[in-house]
């Protein structure tokens, strides 16, 4: 691959108590500014899948929840490629490996495939402390508007988000104040590439689910 050379600083200044993911091509961050970076034959290069996903995915049978986690903890987030950007939001880097590395867009509804892996979505959210829940759906949100693929499969995952709420709920692998934190931030996705319109109607899903809890737990609409 062609070396990168610093360009000139860029005016891109993240706002208070935000961090930025930068397309590859262009940004990186460096302490509190992002500045231009090119190839050095001016071409757009888009950095693959963190490999640090595939070292985890691969040890997902291998290892005890404990282990996992603690494997998860050791790969780090520094420098993480999310969705062929360069990321540098800990907590946002940190559950996206985590759902990367569990859930493949082919292993059925989502709701299910939290059920099959609650007890090493429960471990990871337990070791990531307070937020980890929030940051956990906001992954969620990202792998269903970048990884289910789009048209009806998509279609099909945001209109029934409700139910994997639901299910990370009753398994509870998320608290309710939890979910609540993430159903008060529309954009709560944006590090992971949620466009605004599909944020709108995952957050929809959570008011409906929201209020189903709030009702008593009866029958879904």
């Amino acid at each position: 691959p062609t070396a990168l050379q610093a360009g000139p600083a860029s005016t891109c200044e993240p706002e208070p108590h935000t961090t930025c993911c930068f397309r590859t091509t262009y940004h990186i961050p460096a302490l509190e500014r992002c500045c231009d970076m090119h190839t050095s034959d001016s071409e757009e290069e888009e950095l693959a899948e963190d490999p640090r996903i595939g070292k985890l995915y691969s040890q997902v049978d291998k290892k005890t929840p404990e282990e996992w986690v603690a494997l998860v903890e050791q790969v780090g987030t520094k420098d993480a490629i999310v969705y062929g950007s360069i990321c540098m939001d800990t907590e946002n880097v940190r559950a996206h490996f985590i759902v990367a590395a569990l859930f493949d867009a082919d292993d059925g509804p989502l709701a299910e495939c939290i059920k099959a892996r609650r007890t090493l979505l429960k471990a990871c959210v337990v070791s990531g402390g307070k937020g980890s829940g929030s940051f956990l759906i906001a992954a969620l949100e990202g792998f269903v508007c970048n990884d289910v693929e789009e048209g009806s499969d998509r279609e099909t995952a945001i209109g029934s988000f409700r139910k994997a709420l639901q299910a990370l709920w009753e398994w509870e692998v998320v608290s309710e104040e939890e979910i609540r934190e993430w159903q008060a931030d529309e954009q709560a996705g944006r590090i992971v590439k949620v466009q605004p319109a599909d944020a709108r109607r995952l957050h929809e899903q959570g008011r409906l689910f929201m209020e189903w809890v709030d009702r008593g737990e009866g029958e879904e609409d």
